[in-house]
């Protein structure tokens, strides 16, 4: 295929065209980054094994695509994480009155920072109902978030026990 006859080595794709290349015969691929759409357990299990590194990424095209990311460890317990913020964001959990969830409690996934887009182009009503400053940030006072939009993505999620967070699908 195309992977292996290019000797591409480092590949970003979504878990469903993952099963278009078919481990066996993509030998040159070292590093695998899935997003775009759920990881399944079966999928990150088969691909873990067959790559020196493979990560689950996570992130909504008003984010600069990836905003969260983990990576998957051949043999260790799988709960469809998508990890933890990625360098320059904040990701927080909020129920309906935007307080910040507890561990196990499911709410609304909101990420914040810098790549956040400053809204959808000529839709002012459909730009204020999702994008807006922060209100709560994880970060330790950095100017950047203060200065920063957050993106209410519509993604239930929740906290796992280790400070990952689970995506647990649309809202």
């Amino acid at each position: 295929g195309v992977v292996q006859k290019h000797m591409i080595n480092i590949l970003n794709v979504t878990p469903s065209a993952m099963s278009l290349f078919g481990k066996a015969r993509v030998s040159t691929l070292e590093v695998l980054l899935a997003g775009g759409e759920r990881l399944s357990k079966d999928t990150s299990t088969a691909w873990s094994k067959s790559v020196r590194a493979f990560f689950n990424d996570y992130g909504p095209t008003e984010a600069a695509v990836d905003s969260t990311g983990t990576r998957c460890i051949s043999g260790a317990a799988f709960a469809d994480s998508i990890g933890v913020p990625l360098l320059n964001f904040a990701a927080n959990i909020v129920d309906v009155s935007y307080n910040g969830t507890l561990v196990s409690a499911p709410g609304q996934l909101v990420v914040n920072g810098p790549q956040v887009a400053r809204g959808y182009f000529k839709a002012p009503a459909q730009t204020r109902k999702v994008f807006a400053r922060p209100r709560m940030c994880t970060d330790t006072g950095s100017t950047i978030f203060a200065q920063s939009r957050s993106y209410q993505t519509g993604d239930l999620s929740r906290y796992l026990p280790d400070g990952t967070i689970a995506f647990m699908g649309r809202i």
